[in-house]
């Protein structure tokens, strides 16, 4: 599949980041995981909301891959307490056999 972006819905997002891991890597937060950018910044930061927010991630051009793990986490720690996932929306192409 080749993937263009996320969407990521959410509550209480204070200091947290998202990371990913392609293709069954290792998902292990102090592994230097990949970052994804929210649109228009060069943050992978959700902004803190007590109210439900909707940010899109985007890569810099579109990654291809057969399965993607997403990493919610403060600093080098799990998310926080009180930080509530709603929908994701994984926006992707199937790529044809060979």
């Amino acid at each position: 599949k080749k993937i263009y972006s996320i969407y990521v819905t959410y509550k209480d997002g204070n200091n947290v980041s998202l990371k990913y891991a392609l293709n069954g890597a290792a998902l292990d937060n102090s592994n230097g995981l990949a970052t994804i950018d929210r649109e228009g910044t060069s943050s992978n930061a959700l902004s803190n909301s007590s109210t439900r927010a909707t940010h899109k991630f985007t890569f810099e051009s579109s990654t291809t891959c057969k399965s993607i793990q997403l990493l919610f986490t403060s600093g080098t720690n799990d998310a926080e307490t009180g930080f509530e996932v709603e929908d994701i929306t994984i926006t992707y192409r199937a790529r044809p056999p060979k």
